[in-house]
């Protein structure tokens, strides 16, 4: 769960954050009926899948119980994990120019690494100045440089190091162990990031990816 908490608090600081960016906004405390926000979440994988779809209950939960004022979550799911061509893509990019430039956001949340290059390449043309939180799975694929000034960024909250040291705990027979992962940008970035952190403990010469 630790991750749905980091993406639920850093989500919420972010849009207090970037309310501030938002002009022509009264979200004051005496405001009873304060206009509603729109926040964009876009997803680097296919709808369905079980752990994309506990992230965005997690963001609905906090968005609906944590906000002083209403938020309106729109939703896309990019697929870029299992199409990452470039015809793809520039269909992607169409789309999303065509929805919104019809429906403006008032805040958009990136998560996955291609979709994270994607806002790094195209946002401004597709969304210009609104604030934008990038979710990827290693902080240092984020250099300072590469950031606009209306970005901020954060990382997916995996502990593998932890989890690593429960299976030792609770199966201390193991002694191979097998990362599984898919061939997308970021499952080989999760799947590195496992190998590293794992690396350290007794199995470590036994790990397979």
């Amino acid at each position: 769960m630790k991750v749905f908490n980091n993406l639920k608090y850093c989500l919420i600081l972010s849009i207090i954050a970037a309310a501030s960016l938002w002009s022509g906004a009264d979200i004051s405390a005496q405001d009873k009926n304060p206009a509603a926000k729109r926040v964009l979440a876009i997803f680097v994988f296919k709808q369905g899948m079980p752990f994309v779809y506990h992230v965005e209950q997690s963001l609905r939960a906090a968005l609906a119980t944590d906000s002083s004022y209403p938020i309106e979550l729109n939703v896309e799911y990019a697929d870029q994990s299992r199409f990452p061509e470039k015809t793809y893509l520039a269909k992607i990019i169409d789309l999303y120019r065509y929805k919104y430039s019809k429906q403006k956001m008032d805040l958009v949340l990136v998560m996955g690494d291609e979709s994270v290059d994607l806002m790094l390449e195209y946002g401004e043309a597709l969304f210009g100045d609104i604030p934008v939180v990038l979710v990827t799975t290693d902080q240092k694929n984020l250099p300072p440089g590469r950031l606009k000034p209306n970005m901020v960024s954060m990382v997916w909250g995996f502990d593998f190091g932890k989890t690593g040291a429960l299976i030792q705990d609770l199966l201390p027979q193991i002694k191979n162990l097998f990362v599984i992962s898919g061939t997308s940008l970021t499952d080989r970035k999760l799947k590195n990031l496992a190998v590293e952190a794992l690396g350290y403990h007794s199995f470590r010469k036994n790990l397979a990816g």
